[in-house]
């Protein structure tokens, strides 16, 4: 169920205009994090926060750029906004 919201998310952000360099960056961002959920077994737990954050702080710990640990948040923030938004979460 998660990849097929992914697909209605992706789809809103082109009717809204979105370029097709960040629906790329979307689809990149967030088909990690799904992935990730995926091996951890925790699809069932894809919106609850304390997977979203297991999946961010390892971005922190590894004291990674700025963007490279913003961006997988950006991209989840966005998503869960539209998700909240058609009250899917």
């Amino acid at each position: 169920m998660p990849r097929s919201l992914l697909e209605r998310f992706l789809t809103a952000k082109h009717a809204a205009g979105c370029t097709p360099n960040t629906l790329y960056w979307y689809r990149m961002c967030l088909t990690s994090y799904l992935e990730w959920t995926e091996g951890c077994g925790l699809v069932a737990q894809y919106k609850e926060p304390d997977t979203i954050e297991m999946y961010l702080a390892p971005l922190r710990l590894r004291k990674l750029a700025t963007p490279t640990v913003s961006g997988p948040f950006t991209a989840l923030a966005a998503w869960f906004n539209w998700l909240s938004m058609r009250r899917l979460v």
